[in-house]
């Protein structure tokens, strides 16, 4: 699976949202980086997939009747379509989960919980969330046209960042809290996302793409504690009392490439993983070689290489270590990073993007500790990073000061590494 926000995003990852290349250029550059984003979230599942190892009891759940198709039918042709696309939550408004992708929730979607929840006045939030999950179940794995939820109701068609987008949107229309959980570089070169929503006064993590959550009181069909994400990146997943139950176990089907088997391991060794904003740093681990791998050139700026698409912060906020090797101690090299163009919701209020250089070990920077971009400007200078290996592996981070709520960010094209 892919964190298009990533990025993300993110958009998974990154961000599914507003993002500029100037000023006048705002909705066109926001969609273009809207559909980068679902390459970090959304395209985790695209991509062929050996199963992940996993020692953890999994039982599945009872079907749900809610009529999953009867429902999708009516929603999509229902009436009064004026009316379904009034605004609910807004884009940037923050009580909307979806606000790190600058992704509004229309009235379509308060509608649609209605028609699932059939009227059902004494459903528990946990059963209400169970129902929310197998409205998607049916749903084909693949790229929608773009990341709203009501997209993903409209062309039954996502993966794990639009349906976390949907049940995060469903849920909202019931007083439930809920954030994007990014799931990243686990398995190799893949990740995902799932929705951690806050029921009863506890974080629990629940996984739309799997109709997915772990458990330790599975008999509990109204109020089961449900696992949070620190819960299983501590290693909670793998108590021999905790269950992950599964109500979409279609998806595990052998033979079918989209989909991989998520265990608790995932959740454990994942890197970044947490929760998501542009007030959260995520640092993503990155490498170059200078024998094997010298540079990242724009068409490498991928799974294999997440977190190179930007630095800033988004709908993720990224950071960057890098981890550099086969250099030859006492001599001096450069980390290059080639940028592309400026976004963000701060173009208009500052002069400058700026991003610093640290030496982590094995060598001290020379010159290039800091750089300033002009937001202005259309054509970007490189920021070389020239340093002094004192070992055959330096590891050097870069960061940024900006910690949102509104997005500034650097689309870079390219990184390299070479000697000075």
């Amino acid at each position: 699976m892919k964190y298009k926000l990533t990025a993300l995003l993110m958009v998974i990852l990154i961000l599914t949202s507003s993002c500029t290349n100037t000023i006048q250029d705002f909705e066109k550059v926001s969609e273009e980086v809207n559909q980068k984003s679902q390459i970090i979230i959304d395209e985790k599942l695209e991509e062929e997939q050996d199963n992940v190892p996993l020692e953890q009891k999994t039982v599945q759940s009872e079907p749900v009747s809610s009529n999953n198709s009867d429902k999708s039918t009516k929603l999509e042709n229902t009436q009064h379509r004026s009316d379904l696309e009034q605004i609910y939550l807004s884009a940037d408004d923050p009580n909307n989960p979806l606000s790190v992708f600058r992704v509004p929730i229309t009235q379509e979607i308060v509608y649609a919980a209605d028609e699932i929840l059939q009227g059902k006045k004494d459903l528990a939030p946990h059963q209400k969330i169970l129902l929310f999950m197998d409205f998607m179940k049916d749903f084909e794995v693949g790229k929608a046209s773009d990341s709203k939820p009501e997209t993903t109701i409209k062309e039954r068609i996502g993966a794990c960042g639009t349906f976390t987008n949907l049940l995060l949107a469903l849920a909202k229309t019931q007083g439930i809290e809920g954030r994007v959980i990014n799931l990243a570089n686990f398995p190799q070169n893949t990740g995902h996302a799932v929705a951690e929503l806050c029921i009863n006064g506890k974080w629990s993590v629940y996984d739309p793409t799997y109709a997915a959550y772990f458990t330790n009181t599975p008999n509990d069909e109204r109020t089961p504690n449900v696992l949070s994400f620190k819960e299983l990146r501590d290693g909670k997943g793998y108590e021999p009392e905790v269950v992950r139950v599964v109500g979409n176990q279609q998806r595990f089907e052998k033979g079918n490439p989209l989909y991989f088997d998520v265990g608790p391991e995932i959740y454990m060794k994942a890197s970044p993983a947490g929760p998501i904003g542009p007030e959260k740093p995520f640092i993503y681990p990155l490498s170059l070689d200078l024998k094997t791998k010298p540079r990242i050139s724009q068409e490498d700026i991928n799974n294999k290489n997440q977190g190179s698409d930007y630095i800033g912060a988004a709908g993720i906020n990224n950071f960057q270590e890098w981890s550099l090797s086969s250099l030859i101690p006492g001599k001096k090299y450069k980390l290059v990073v080639i940028p592309d163009w400026i976004g963000g919701e701060m173009i208009n209020e500052t002069q400058y993007f700026q991003a610093t250089a640290k030496i982590l070990s094995g060598g001290y920077i020379l010159d290039g500790v800091a750089v300033s971009w002009p937001t202005g400007k259309k054509q970007l200078d490189p920021w070389s990073i020239n340093f002094v290996a004192q070992t055959d592996k330096v590891q050097i981070l870069i960061e940024h000061p900006y910690r949102g709520p509104k997005f500034h960010y650097i689309m870079i094209k390219g990184y390299q590494l070479d000697p000075n």
